[in-house]
């Protein structure tokens, strides 16, 4: 966002944990770790046109002095980046989560001049409580789509088709029901040596033991052909998804889902979750498959439409071309610049 906007005159700084990265538009990637950052000025804040409050799980004590020096006519934006989701809410464990809501999450709510959701299905999966509290806007992220070289059909896997799925392992992921449908799919059409399933991402704190329940499934099954291959450095993606023919996005719910436009940029197909947001953004395309559920037979069935979507002799021509995922970002992008220039009324004013 703050690279998008520079060249319109804002300049973006970015604040956590008590220190501040200043014009972060100037860079690719914030630097690391934050104890380089300058401490934060308190009394900087009534200088900014505009604060923006993003995610969930903020310290309240250092966002409650900022936000107690915040002018009377300052607008501030919460954007929940899928963290009011329900199925956060709805888990065993999610005591800690209402309660974090209840006694803090809803009070930066309630500050707020308007809640910026990253698409319609983040604002209808949101919970009941905090719909409604404010003005509701519906704003995509921009995306830095990497420009690559054209996959040769030689690059391809002539006789083996890889499904890839790269993400932070959770339930809300569906990692579990994929694994299962993938390994019954692959027996039942006698596939397990022409298919195989690479899994990028480590657990999220907490779910250590879905990742273990996982591996028991794989234990239990003998199979050969799926790889639990852990956290994947950002120097590593490229290679990850040069490997992969079909990306899968199974999960129950995501916000936005940027592997998505990740993976057009290398010519993947795509298996994804009806309940991605940034399917709202994407047409209709020969190489895009929707799950028609989220169930196992449902898994399986995109799996097998797939797949021979994939060993059709022009698959060359089946893969989302460069253009196609160059397009698709081009029009994110256009659309999230109209709506942020409006919303912040952005002329030569900084933010």
């Amino acid at each position: 966002m703050a690279n998008f906007l520079k060249p319109r005159g804002v300049d973006c700084d970015v604040f956590d944990s008590g220190f501040i990265c200043s014009d972060i538009g100037k860079l690719t990637v914030l630097p690391e770790p934050r104890s380089v950052f300058p401490r934060f000025n308190l009394k900087s804040t009534q200088s900014y046109d505009a604060i923006l409050l993003t995610g969930p799980w903020q310290n309240p004590f250092h966002l409650w002095r900022v936000l107690a020096q915040r002018g009377k006519d300052q607008p501030l934006f919460y954007l929940p980046r899928g963290g009011l989701a329900r199925i956060d809410f709805e888990l065993r464990k999610s005591g800690k989560k209402k309660a974090y809501f209840l006694a803090i999450e809803r009070r930066f709510l309630d500050a707020s001049n308007g809640v910026i959701f990253s698409s319609e299905a983040e604002r209808t999966e949101t919970i009941a409580a905090a719909r409604g509290r404010r003005p509701e806007y519906v704003i995509p992220d921009f995306i830095t789509a990497p420009r690559q070289e054209v996959r040769s059909e030689s690059h391809s896997r002539q006789k083996v088709v890889t499904f890839g799925i790269l993400a932070e392992i959770s339930r809300r992921k569906g990692l579990m029901p994929l694994v299962e449908a993938f390994v019954a799919w692959g027996r039942e059409n006698h596939l397990q040596d022409g298919v195989r399933l690479i899994v990028g991402g480590a657990p999220r704190p907490g779910s250590e033991g879905y990742l273990e329940g996982v591996s028991t499934i794989l234990r239990k099954s003998n199979s050969k052909n799926v790889e639990l291959r852990g956290p994947v450095p950002h120097s590593q993606r490229d290679q990850f998804y040069r490997e992969t023919d079909v990306m899968v996005i199974p999960s129950f719910f995501e916000s936005y889902g940027l592997t998505v436009i990740e993976a057009l940029a290398f010519e993947c197909a795509l298996l994804v979750a009806p309940k991605v947001g940034i399917l709202e953004f994407i047409p209709a395309h020969e190489s895009l498959t929707i799950i028609p559920g989220k169930d196992v037979a449902a898994i399986k069935a995109g799996l097998n439409q797939a797949y021979l979507a994939a060993i059709q002799p022009d698959r060359v021509r089946r893969r989302p071309s460069l253009a196609f995922g160059q397009m698709v970002a081009d029009a994110i992008n256009s659309r999230a610049l109209r709506a942020w220039t409006d919303l912040l009324k952005i002329s030569d004013s900084s933010v």
